[in-house]
């Protein structure tokens, strides 16, 4: 960490701006071992209104590999989990290099505290105070922190509560409540649903035809957020499966387990929505949420049914358990075709192979322009979410290669699964996109360049307990930060 030491009277400083009215003295021997390197970790206990408080001091290793990040926030995020007490308030302290580093370590510590419990005995509330002592005295942005931390415990909450509680109609309750919430600061925001019926109505086949077999009315809703003078626009798409049997394709038992997380993509994007409108970003942000239960019933679609999408493209159904991408075609097919949105990514809990291409840390990135996908893997290592390229190739893994069907546009699985089978999933839901937004894009970007990217995150949504980590959060609010700043 460069020179940087920790000092006791900064160190007291930032103490008792935390702790109003109380006089706190650290020691400067206590922290002698951190400034000397002989490890990386010290604790103390103080007494603050009569509650003992730990204090935490980290230094974080600086050493890290090209595809980790900017800082390894991983670290400070294992400090905190590991050794903390779980039963005290606790504040940490963390030495880092630059203010931008602090975004990723905020991002990591919210996520060791899953909010969601059922467990009945009695709940011990506790405060976890983080603060940063920066090498180089950039000024940390502790509001931006705060909300986006907020934010990826909602989605966490949202993917861990079961699917009879948390099912399509409670996620439209919590969308409102967002909304409501937003407006009460003041935001620009407004919110649209199309339910049941109504959905194959107007042409939704794909949400439609995924939620059918549900008693819980399937539905596609649309948040909105924008401000007079905001010259750019971005869509984030969700797949929010509530619980997922696998419909009529059913499941196993072992691999049904956990399927009330299929919704964390649905639940990420709700959750960012909520963040982005609260910092007031300057870019108009779309929640698009396509949200369904996936369940046998008397009126579930079936194998060799075809559906037609929004797109207006027909689909031959060779697998009911692969309904993320229908339900996605659809979403992503409103927002390039009724928003027109300039950028658009998608988000899902979307193929188990996701971690043969990318692993459990890393979410896969799915899109044709190599700027693009710069653009969210720089902001993955700035925030904390993680990200690392799929094979971008149509040619060989796109509709007519592996999904081409005798008496329909496509089928909705694919035929080798040995074959980059996450970047045909992605390729699938490409296929949806509008056509003359594509145009468009072109005009703009050249032939077979647009701002479309596929994001898969199955199984960095979900941590080694369990637990729904939130994930795409913090990365939707850097990349519309980025995108704010570019040309």
């Amino acid at each position: 960490m460069g020179e940087k030491r920790f000092i006791s009277s900064e160190v007291n400083q930032r103490l008792n701006l935390i702790f109003a009215n109380e006089k706190i003295s650290i020691n400067q021997d206590l922290l002698e071992p951190l400034n000397e390197d002989s490890c990386k970790y010290i604790n103390q206990y103080i007494k603050v209104n009569s509650k003992l408080v730990e204090i935490a001091f980290a230094k974080i290793d600086s050493r890290k590999s090209r595809n980790l990040g900017i800082i390894r926030f991983d670290s400070a995020a294992d400090i905190v989990a590991k050794r903390l007490n779980k039963e005290k308030d606790c504040c940490v302290i963390v030495l880092i290099d630059n203010a931008e580093q602090a975004r990723s370590i905020g991002t990591g510590i919210s996520r060791i505290f899953p909010p969601f419990t059922k467990k009945t005995g009695k709940e011990t509330k506790r405060t976890v105070f983080v603060n940063f002592i920066v090498n180089d005295n950039t000024k940390v942005n502790y509001e931006e922190i705060q909300i986006v931390s907020n934010a990826i415990r909602l989605a966490s909450r949202l993917g861990d509560t079961p699917g009879e509680e948390m099912n399509p109609t409670q996620v439209i309750r919590e969308s409102e409540e967002v909304i409501s919430r937003l407006k009460k600061i003041n935001r620009n925001v407004s919110i649209n649903i199309i339910k049941g019926e109504e959905l194959q109505n107007l042409g939704f086949g794909g949400i439609y035809g995924v939620g059918k077999g549900s008693k819980f009315p399937p539905a596609l809703i649309i948040l909105q957020f924008t401000k007079p003078n905001n010259t750019k626009s971005i869509a984030w798409v969700g797949k929010g499966i509530t619980f997922d049997t696998g419909g009529l394709c059913i499941k196993s038992r072992d691999g049904m387990c956990e399927m009330k997380q299929d919704m964390n993509g649905s639940g990420s994007v709700l959750a960012a929505f909520e963040a982005a409108a609260t910092l007031n970003l300057d870019i108009n942000v779309y929640g698009i949420l396509c949200v369904a239960e996936n369940t046998p019933g008397q009126f579930s679609f079936r194998p060799d049914d075809i559906l037609t999408l929004y797109s207006g493209k027909t689909v031959e159904i060779n697998n009911t358990d692969a309904e993320g991408r229908l339900v996605l075609s659809d979403g992503v097919c409103y927002a390039t075709r009724n928003l027109k949105a300039d950028y658009v990514i998608d988000i899902s809990t979307l193929t188990g192979a996701q971690s043969y291409a990318t692993g459990i840390y890393h979410s896969g990135v799915l899109t044709p322009s190599e700027s693009f996908e710069k653009e969210i893997v720089d902001a993955g290592k700035v925030c904390g979410d993680l990200c690392y390229p799929l094979i971008y190739c149509p040619e060989y893994l796109g509709i007519d290669k592996q999904y081409s069907s005798p008496v329909a546009d496509m089928k909705n699985s694919v035929k080798a699964r040995n074959n980059a089978a996450s970047s045909c999933a992605g390729h699938f839901i490409e296929e949806h996109l509008d056509k003359d937004w594509k145009e468009s894009q072109f005009n703009k970007y050249g032939e077979g360049e647009f701002m479309w990217a596929h994001l898969d995150i199955a199984y960095p949504a979900v941590d080694p307990n369990g637990r729904s980590t939130g994930c795409g959060v913090p990365l939707f609010i850097e990349v519309a930060k980025k995108l704010m700043k570019s040309e």
